[in-house]
Parts: C-alpha cells; structure tokens; sequence
C-alpha cells in the first residue's frame, strides 16, 4: 500500500474515533451494566453480524434503537466497539483477564477475526 494511501487510511480511522468520543447525532444506545454507549447504527451494522440481526428486529424509539447487552463488562466493551470504530486493538495495559474476557462477548458480537 502507497504512504498515501495509508495516511488516507488514518486519517479517516482518527475520524471514526472522533465520531465516537463526540456521540453527535447518535441513533443506536447500548446498555452495557450501568453505562450507556451512544453509537452509530451504520458503522454496527457494517463490522458486526450481531448488531446487523440486532438493528433489522428492534424497533426505534424517537428515531434510536436501545439494547441491553449482559454478561459483557464495560471494560471488554470500551474495548471491542473502539475495535469496530476503527479496526485496530491495543492490548498495552489491559490486564491478561480482560484480554480473555474479550473473547465471549467478540463471539457474540460477531467478531471472528477477534476469536480466531
């Protein structure tokens, strides 16, 4: 891949992690404990089979979808919707039990790459 096109790559990588930390304009929430994720129903639908079943079942409410997700930590969680948001895991810091822990809820959310 050319340097440009892996800036371009980055660039547009920085811009949907952006979109997940200003949560403008969401229309997807997922409740994960007692924490509430505002999120983009097009980026779900696209990296994950789980959300794609998920959004084509579950009706909206003023314009946003809410589920619950249970037997996933918010840790594991912050975790795996930045992976979707970006493509790119760091494991630098997370505890070796988190790490493990991250690979129920990669199977639920339809993460084969995460499992393998």
């Amino acid at each position: 891949m050319s340097q440009i096109s892996t800036k371009l790559l980055e660039h547009f990588s920085n811009d949907f992690v952006q979109l997940f930390k200003t949560e403008y304009d969401y229309n997807f929430i997922v409740k994960v404990g007692s924490q509430n994720f505002k999120l983009y129903l097009l980026i779900l639908y696209q990296h994950s089979s789980f959300f794609c079943r998920e959004l084509s079942t579950t009706t909206k409410k003023n314009n946003i979808i809410e589920i619950t997700l249970t037997h996933t930590s918010v840790e594991s969680f912050k975790i795996l919707i930045k992976y979707i948001y970006t493509g790119t895991i760091t494991f630098e810091g997370v505890e070796p039990s988190t790490i493990f822990d991250l690979l129920v809820p990669s199977n639920k959310l339809g993460l084969a790459e995460l499992v393998s």
